[in-house]
């Protein structure tokens, strides 16, 4: 069994390195344990494979959990702790484990801590160890103030119930929430489950609690007549614009309907109705007979003027793209500048609340950016004032104490000094490449043009060549159709002579042979013997060996020939176009240099 508690050294080291491991989730609690403390017990259970050999030494042993070296004398929270340096966290279930187990020194307070979200683009969950601090008071008594820490991640509501215990405000009493500006300016927090970052509350921000009076009614509603100049309240322009002019209201008046125009729209509306006497509400169309009379209405005529000296433009929401203020609750505004101190964008209005606030002392304000987030330290949440020449970076002062101890570094400032002046001689170097560039750029222009011209001439050429060509071989291939056709003409008459005259020959042999056979038929010997001697004798017949095609010239050497001087044209084509071809796949390549751009205006 340890001597810690319940649970052997074993059990406590398997339990506590599942915790440690633990991924943040926002709004949960984490608690801050001593590192001098957590290594004692490291080394007492064993952690690291080089503390087995002393596990369950009663000379170890942690004793109590000690975060007296976190704390100051008053018992705030020492400033520039560093995670696992001067600290480790622990999970709410890690921490109770460890108090069970050996208890906590003096009666100790936990230093608890919020997990909040981080980051405008890219979120991420960090602990918040160091709490905002605000400053509270009673809207009855305004100089006497009360500072106390609150984590991001608490609400307002948490807050409204540490101002009641602090300021002992009767449960059934009813109370809302001010914040209070320099300038004597207020702003009410309306939504109690606002968180403290999303509600913009920033570091010494004041806050006042206001309580109903004796005859329910708000003090501060009833504290002045020019409330809303005062509380800060924010308005839409588009509230205060006419209907009819789509402009600011001017010299405003209020019809019975309720709807308000500038004195001279209305007026000029009204006007057109005189005929028939019935006159309307441009908005509601109401009627009204006969015509009302117009008051200026005085209260909006000033409320219209404020806003006026506001001078606010039309377009101060913040839209796509825009960089938005992070104090502005509810309606964001677009910001104008960016504290690199206070690491929030401002719109004007909060601008000069900023500038009131801290006036006299030096807070970088910037063009409004939406880096904000990348000019600290993701290690130490402090800003990025100080370059690391031996890593190439940008670090903190606690980077350049701790992880960057001995390496060369200077300050973010002197860098940009130096840099500055390279930077000089790089855009030198740069004018002299564009001038070097642009010359390159004309010679190429140049070469191009002269070589749209050759290439034009070579195509009218190449066409001229083998236009003439064509032609000569049509003519060629024309004649020789022309002589195969006479040839043709020519050996079909001698061959049709020749057919007429075999045809008749066979009529002839037919009816001989038709006359024989009536001869043999005859019982008359004498015209018998008569006629066959002149029926049998033999008839002329044509000589069938006389062929008419056989003395016809034969085009198949000629055939023959063409058909070589196809295969030599096709050949030295082939041959010289791969030439061509070859050189014409080089210059694919894109010139880069001077000496490819004087390549290719030689080409």
């Amino acid at each position: 069994m340890a001597e810690g508690g319940q649970a052997d050294v074993g059990t406590q080291k398997a339990e506590i390195a599942e915790l440690l491991i633990m991924p943040l989730r926002k709004a949960d609690t984490w608690y801050l344990v001593d590192s001098t403390w957590f290594r004692k017990w490291k080394k007492y259970v064993g952690f690291n494979s080089w503390d087995v050999h002393e596990i369950g030494s009663h000379n170890i042993f942690p004793g109590p959990v000690d975060n007296s070296g976190l704390l100051t004398d008053e018992l705030d929270i020492k400033e520039h702790l560093i995670d696992e340096l001067d600290y480790i966290l622990l999970p709410i279930e890690g921490w109770k484990k460890l108090v069970s187990w050996y208890g906590l020194k003096d009666e100790q307070e936990p230093i608890a801590r919020k997990v909040v979200e981080m980051g405008m683009f890219v979120k991420h969950c960090k602990v918040e160890v160091y709490l905002i601090e605000l400053k509270l008071c009673e809207d009855s008594n305004m100089d006497k103030i009360v500072s106390r820490r609150f984590s991001k991640a608490d609400t307002i509501r948490i807050i409204e119930q540490e101002m009641r215990k602090l300021f002992s405000v009767p449960d059934e009493k009813e109370t809302r929430l001010w914040n209070k500006y320099m300038s004597n300016q207020f702003e009410k927090l309306t939504n109690l489950d606002s968180t403290v970052q999303d509600a913009g509350l920033f570091q010494g921000q004041v806050i006042v609690i206001e309580q109903k009076n004796e005859y329910d009614m708000w003090p501060r509603d009833s504290s002045t007549p020019n409330k809303m100049a005062e509380s800060k309240i924010s308005v839409d322009r588009n509230e205060f614009m006419c209907a009819v002019c789509l402009d600011l209201l001017k010299d405003p008046v209020t019809i019975q309907c309720g709807h308000s125009y500038c004195k001279s729209c209305i007026k000029g509306c009204w006007d057109q109705e005189d005929q028939i006497r019935v006159y309307s509400c441009p908005q509601c169309r109401q009627t009204f007979s006969p015509r009302p009379a117009l008051a200026r209405n005085t209260m909006l005529a000033e409320v219209v003027d404020k806003l006026k000296k506001t001078k606010l433009p039309a377009d101060c929401n913040a839209g796509a793209g825009d960089v938005q203020c992070d104090i502005c609750t509810g309606r964001k505004y677009k910001a104008v500048k960016s504290c690199l101190m206070c690491l929030n964008s401002y719109c004007q209005t909060h601008l000069e609340q900023h500038e009131s606030w801290f006036k006299g002392k030096k807070h970088n304000l910037t063009d409004a950016t939406a880096r904000l987030q990348e000019m600290i330290c993701h290690e130490h949440d402090k800003h990025l004032e100080m370059y690391c020449i031996t890593d190439q970076q940008c670090i903190c002062v606690l980077c350049a104490k701790y992880e960057h101890k001995n390496h060369n570094t200077v300050s973010a400032a002197a860098q940009r000094t130096e840099k500055q002046k390279q930077l000089k001689e790089t855009q030198r170097r740069f004018q002299q490449k564009i001038q070097q560039r642009e010359k390159d750029l004309q010679q190429m222009r140049e070469a191009v043009e002269s070589h749209k011209r050759s290439a034009q001439i070579e195509v009218k050429a190449s066409e001229k060549i083998f236009t003439e060509l064509i032609r000569s071989i049509e003519r060629s291939r024309s004649e020789l159709i022309r002589l195969i056709r006479d040839q043709e003409k020519t050996a079909v008459s001698r061959a049709e002579g020749r057919l007429e005259r075999l045809e008749q020959e066979i009529n002839d042999l037919k009816r001989r042979d038709a006359e024989l056979k009536q001869l043999s038929q005859t019982q008359d010997h004498i015209q018998f013997l008569q006629s066959f001697q002149f029926l049998s004798a033999a008839p002329e017949f044509t000589d069938v060996n006389d062929d008419p095609f056989s003395s016809l010239f034969s085009f198949e050497g000629l055939r023959e020939s063409v058909h070589q001087l196809k295969d030599k044209l096709e050949d030295f084509c082939n041959e010289e176009l791969k030439k061509i071809s070859d050189t014409v796949t080089l210059i694919h390549i894109v010139p880069r240099t001077r000496n490819d751009f004087l390549q290719c205006k030689s080409l």
